[in-house]
């Protein structure tokens, strides 16, 4: 199903038959995209965009997921966030891990806390200090359960992040994409790295 337009169907009189077809028009959009279902995102693509005006935060659904492995790792790319807005614009790949690699065994999870701040926001980048890191490490980040300072209460069980991982020498770069969307405040995440 494509984008909605109602103006298409805009008249100076409508037929009962015309304000049936918009309305099931409109009930196949809003179900479909309540149940997920990609055929109902307009915006889908089967590979990265390389052309069009995009902006920063602007994201692309991947039609046609599949498991990808390299390196001991198996993730499924979701779709793409537009990193730098223009036409052409710099994208990256959000991906969901299904597996990784921890270069052998010995590989323990550690708690940070990140702060999205007080105005709300689908995405943030944040910088976390670890001297365990390099710059071909692995690593992987996931929500924490932990209440977090100021926070009472789980706020993971509504707050959906996806979380991307760049690492650097001593530290790396963590970036939260809030789905839906958006979030505040204070959360806990588990990070792990591996060789």
């Amino acid at each position: 199903m494509s984008r909605l337009f109602s103006e298409n169907f805009l008249g100076n009189a409508y037929s009962r038959s015309t304000q049936s077809q918009m309305m099931r028009r409109v009930d196949e959009q809003v179900n479909g995209l309540s149940e997920g279902r990609i055929s109902a995102k307009y915006q889908a693509q089967t590979s990265v965009p390389t052309t069009g005006a995009y902006a920063q935060g602007d994201r692309v659904e991947n039609a046609t997921p599949s498991e990808i492995t390299t390196g001991g790792n198996s993730y499924v790319v979701l779709g793409w966030i537009c990193t730098v807005g223009g036409d052409p614009a710099t994208f990256e790949e959000i991906r969901s891990y299904t597996s990784v690699s921890a270069g052998g065994g010995g590989a323990s999870w550690t708690s940070a806390e990140v702060d999205f701040g007080t105005t709300p926001t689908y995405s943030k980048t944040f910088t976390v200090t670890d001297a365990s890191v390099s710059s071909s490490s692995k690593v992987v980040a996931v929500p924490d359960g932990a209440v977090a300072t100021g926070r009472a209460g789980n706020d993971w069980e509504w707050d959906g992040v996806i979380f991307a991982c760049v690492p650097g020498t001593g530290e790396f770069t963590l970036t939260g994409l809030a789905t839906p969307g958006p979030i505040v405040g204070r959360r806990k995440v588990y990070y792990q790295v591996g060789a």
